[in-house]
């Protein structure tokens, strides 16, 4: 999936989980766009939490850390 593809699908799975009762949708059409949405996250294992991470500039950095040993 190219970039362009990728940011294609999550605005669309942003326009589906907009669709809310407060929005003027109704429940039913709140309800099967919450899980059209859901199905297209599982589809293409998309991580909501990530992407939305790398869109705002965040950088993922691991810190290696010395183990701690315990003495019995």
């Amino acid at each position: 999936m190219t970039d362009v593809d990728r940011e294609k699908l999550l605005v669309r799975i942003k326009a589906l989980f907009s669709k809310t009762t407060e929005a003027g949708a109704t429940e039913a059409e709140e309800l099967a766009a919450a899980e059209k949405g859901r199905e297209l996250i599982e589809k293409y294992q998309l991580d909501m939490g990530v992407e939305e991470l790398k869109k705002e500039g965040f950088v993922q950095k691991d810190i290696e850390m010395e183990r701690l040993r315990f003495s019995f």
